[in-house]
């Protein structure tokens, strides 16, 4: 009977262990998706102060008449 409970419990922490390692490579990908999203947005900041940073510097240029 002892042996029996063992092996339920041993069982049962199996599941367990099987469910948090899925939630685990769930939160894996999450944060690898996440990591994506946060380099393409910083790429797009840059290329918006690039582009904002060209604009002032051709307004300047043309002593800001069409600016």
């Amino acid at each position: 009977e002892e042996l029996e409970a063992l092996r339920e419990e041993k069982s049962s922490l199996q599941a367990l262990v099987s469910r948090q390692s899925s939630v685990i490579r769930e939160l894996e990908a999450q944060l690898s998706r996440a990591t994506g999203n946060s380099t393409a947005l910083q790429k797009q900041q840059q290329d918006l102060m690039d582009y904002v940073r060209n604009l002032l510097s051709l307004c300047a240029k043309d002593g800001g008449t069409t600016c």
